[in-house]
């Protein structure tokens, strides 16, 4: 086995390790393990993965996690007799979480994982908290409250370990389930820690200061969102895992007539929502820029000036877009991506999304994003 291989591995390891999480750094691990696997090092290929599947997950590329994830799993059977280690039951959480993102994959799929992974957290001594949690999750994304409010239990009353979440995730999602079931004011009191800056990791307080804006608005606190909004978005707009919280600040905006800014922000993240390969957070970007022209033709405007992708269906040379033509084109879209999910799910959950995006128009409250003279954006 010639080691010239392993050394460019390294090269490429190297370079991948300078670079934030994204586009470029998946790119260049994937070259790692493509170098890996035409030499037959199949040890250095379960290696180098496990920086793809990091990289993939928190660049918003969960789709190659997945594949470099399965991969793993099968040579762990194999050489491991079935015995993962602690990165690869950490990373089983990453998997599991995202595989709701892909209509494609079933229900049936979906529990068959979350079942494996119980199988293998118990074969390694580890708490189901994380499953218990992931669970809850599942049900949340199908609107399912009952079954939410059965899996929330099991995951607040099983033991943490060290393959729990960390304390800033654990209570992100719990203020998101406290959302979900309609708990504003219960949910903004738990999120607490974190917009006080004593709880945060990696991506948090990021999605959090996303989450609590439409809340804030319902109950009238507009001023105290703006603040969150103008500390939060500056976290996620880098980076295109955050592209449903994106879509939240988006949402905020034409809620509170900032629609030069909102459109701004569909603008530039457009091009992520139409490459993501996760279509649950497409389908909420989506709802978000369909908000923003329903605010649009609301005021007046018949058109609108946008740099948008080539690749876009509806592009035009000149930048000039006919408001209502690209509602009609997001509409169907999301009609087609909300009957795709309700199938899978056997539940009505993404068409009520729908209705109640269009209702949004009710929470409208102008609120002018601060100038920079008063320390605004």
């Amino acid at each position: 086995m010639s080691e010239d291989h392993a050394a460019r591995v390294e090269e490429l390891l190297d370079e991948a390790s300078l670079l934030e999480d994204g586009p470029t750094k998946v790119m260049l691990l994937e070259e790692a393990v493509g170098v890996a696997d035409t030499h037959g090092d199949a040890e250095l290929g379960f290696e180098v993965r496990q920086d793809l599947i990091h990289a993939a997950t928190f660049g918003g590329y969960p789709e190659k996690a997945l594949v470099a994830f399965t991969w793993s799993l099968a040579y762990c059977d194999r050489e491991q007799s079935g015995q993962l280690g602690h990165g690869m039951l950490w990373k089983y959480k990453w998997i599991a979480n995202a595989l709701p993102e892909f209509p494609h994959i079933t229900l049936t799929q979906i529990h068959g994982v979350l079942d494996d992974m119980t199988a293998r957290y118990a074969k390694a001594g580890m708490s189901l908290r994380a499953v218990h949690k992931l669970r809850c999750g599942l049900a949340m994304g199908m609107g399912d409250r009952a079954a939410a409010r059965a899996h929330h239990r099991a995951w607040q009353q099983a033991p943490a370990d060290s393959v729990s979440d960390c304390a800033a995730c654990e209570r992100n999602h719990r203020v998101k389930y406290l959302f979900f079931q309609g708990k504003d004011e219960q949910g903004l009191a738990h999120a607490g820690p974190i917009l006080q800056g004593r709880l945060r990791c990696a991506e948090i307080p990021h999605a959090t200061l996303a989450h609590v804006l439409l809340p804030l608005v319902r109950l009238g606190r507009v001023e105290e969102a703006m603040a969150y909004h103008r500390q939060g978005l500056r976290l996620v707009t880098r980076n295109r895992s955050f592209v449903r919280e994106l879509g939240m600040h988006m949402t905020f905006l034409a809620l509170t007539d900032n629609l030069a800014q909102a459109v701004r922000l569909l603008e530039r993240h457009l091009p992520w929502a139409l490459e993501k390969e996760g279509q649950a957070r497409r389908f909420d970007f989506f709802l978000a820029a369909r908000f923003v022209l329903d605010r649009l033709e609301a005021s007046g405007k018949a058109s609108v000036r946008l740099r948008l992708p080539q690749g876009f269906a509806l592009h035009s040379e000149s930048g000039k877009y006919d408001v209502g033509e690209l509602a009609a084109w997001f509409d169907a879209d999301l009609q087609a991506l909300a009957a795709r999910f309700d199938a899978r799910n056997g539940t009505d959950h993404f068409a009520r999304r729908l209705a109640e995006n269009r209702a949004l128009k009710e929470l409208v409250v102008p609120f002018p994003v601060p100038t920079r003279r008063q320390g605004g954006e």
